[in-house]
């Protein structure tokens, strides 16, 4: 079976039903999973390897939350559009208590097997990716991910998120670590 195939198969047979209990949306041509929630919108995304091969589908996920809110008071606030609306995003593995490393994808190869291997992909995305990332309910937390949680610090989009929620002084307070 061609790898995105076989991919699609687990996805549509085993992960859909589960993820439109928690309000996603699954978007077959990408292949992503979306859903909002107030005004921040939690997606995730399947990347496969370019060595996948017949009956051979190595995959990871890349995660993101983004606000149409943080596009339109960033243009309000600034006078352009931002370059994105993103608020935090990383890949799969960099997520607290995922089980796979860096370089240990999960891995369908058309065999029994792939049951096993989809159950803990599925495992991860509902108790360690989705509680990670719904934890984003307002722009404090959301600056608090960005400048904390995240392996990457965005400090001008944490300092963003703070002067929306109208917190000025964590706002200069997080620029200021970035000086340093």
């Amino acid at each position: 079976m061609k790898p995105k195939e076989l991919l699609n198969y687990y996805i549509e047979n085993f992960l859909v039903d589960e993820l439109q209990k928690f309000g996603f949306r699954y978007s077959k041509s990408v292949p992503k999973f979306s859903r909002t929630k107030g005004e921040f919108d939690l997606t995730f995304s399947f990347s496969l390897s370019k060595w996948n091969s017949e009956d051979n589908c190595e995959f990871w996920t890349m995660w993101g939350v983004t606000s149409k809110e943080y596009a339109k008071w960033y243009k309000e606030e600034w006078g352009i559009k931002p370059v994105n609306n993103a608020i935090v995003g990383d890949a799969e593995w960099n997520i607290p208590g995922w089980t796979r490393e860096p370089f240990k994808h999960f891995r369908l190869t058309n065999t029994d097997s792939d049951k096993i291997e989809f159950n803990e992909f599925i495992h991860n995305v509902i108790n360690i990716g989705i509680p990670y990332y719904s934890k984003i309910t307002d722009w404090n937390i959301a600056a608090d991910y960005a400048a904390a949680r995240e392996a990457t610090v965005f400090y001008d989009k944490a300092c963003d998120f703070y002067l929306i929620s109208g917190q000025k002084q964590k706002a200069k307070d997080i620029l200021e670590l970035k000086r340093n």
